[in-house]
């Protein structure tokens, strides 16, 4: 190659990046369980399709990979790792985020259980960053289903995926909802992980579960809020999410919880509320969203003091891209 060493590698990756992007799996399995799910009768491969790709990942070797690394090793380790957890885990998470959107509570069984089952791990030693990143499958998969349950808004479903599998805070020795500890910021490890995971699931979204990228981009944002509901609920820190916010200094909001309190005007009968979602408690709910707008208020106001920038905006925008 007529090139120095630098300009070859860095082409060469950007290649291999680009070829990685397109061989993403899509179809992601999609229309095969569409198919399945429109079909009259049990959608039986639909079915073993789920439990097969649950069970790879569950016996997946990075599961139990030392965490031992050298801290020089680390970042480009844990990128390693975070690519591999990503391209394996889209075959899961796409078939089930079309069984979360079209299905049923029969077939709701097909994945469920497999979110607690990806979020069950043994700690070992060695590095925090890559022993969190063991969870990631059951990060990306409650995202993918809990995004498809908002956006054919079947609460119940929604309310089950927010509350019911459980995790353990290995630091804390507690057990809490596994949306509350395993959010994208705590298991991938990096500033933008929320909008890491938001622009992961977009394109399994985008056409073949719900129509267009707004669909999606709204879905993304309801379930979000509501997961950071849960989180704050359950003692949590809130670091860096990935949502559109409005205002101005002293006073931001996200649009996500304008929504919210729109649905909850119907008070305790909104069906999330009456499938349990914060234990079907409107004021502990309100409370709650009140906790999380005013910590994200702060969050964005900090932005602005440490970039020094006056962000007055009253068209919405995302905090962390700007951080």
């Amino acid at each position: 190659m007529p090139a120095d060493a630098n300009r070859f590698l860095t082409r060469t990756a950007d290649a291999v990046n680009a070829l990685a992007e397109r061989n993403r799996a899509n179809p992601h399995n999609t229309a095969t369980a569409k198919r399945e799910l429109s079909s009259d009768g049990p959608a039986i491969n639909l079915h073993d399709t789920l439990r097969r790709e649950a069970a790879r990942l569950a016996d997946h070797p990075l599961r139990t990979a030392t965490a031992d690394i050298p801290q020089p090793e680390l970042e480009a380790e844990r990128e390693r790792r975070l690519t591999t957890w990503e391209s394996e885990t889209e075959t899961l998470a796409a078939p089930a985020a079309v069984t979360a959107y079209w299905g049923n509570d029969t077939t709701d069984r097909y994945w469920f259980a497999d979110i607690e089952r990806l979020a069950t791990v043994t700690w070992g030693n060695g590095q925090r960053a890559l022993n969190d990143l063991r969870r990631a499958p059951a990060t990306l998969l409650t995202h993918s289903a809990g995004i498809a349950a908002i956006a054919a808004e079947r609460w119940p479903l929604a309310a089950r995926i927010l509350t019911g599998p459980r995790a353990e805070d290995i630091m804390r020795r507690a057990d809490m909802p596994a949306a509350a500890l395993l959010g994208p910021e705590t298991v991938l490890g990096l500033r933008t992980s929320a909008a890491q995971v938001h622009g992961y699931l977009k394109p399994i979204f985008t056409g073949h579960v719900v129509a267009n990228e707004s669909a999606f981009t709204e879905a993304w944002e309801h379930f979000e809020y509501l997961r950071l509901l849960v989180q704050k609920d359950a003692g949590n820190y809130i670091s860096t999410p990935h949502l559109l916010v409005s205002g101005m200094r002293g006073d931001y909001r996200p649009l996500a919880s304008q929504w919210l309190e729109r649905e909850l005007a119907s008070g305790e009968q909104h069906p999330l509320l009456r499938a349990g979602f914060l234990g079907g408690d409107l004021e502990r709910a309100t409370t709650t969203q009140k906790k999380v707008d005013s910590r994200i208020s702060e969050w964005v106001d900090q932005i602005g003091w440490s970039t020094s920038k006056v962000i007055n905006r009253f068209a919405p925008f995302h905090p962390d891209e700007l951080s």
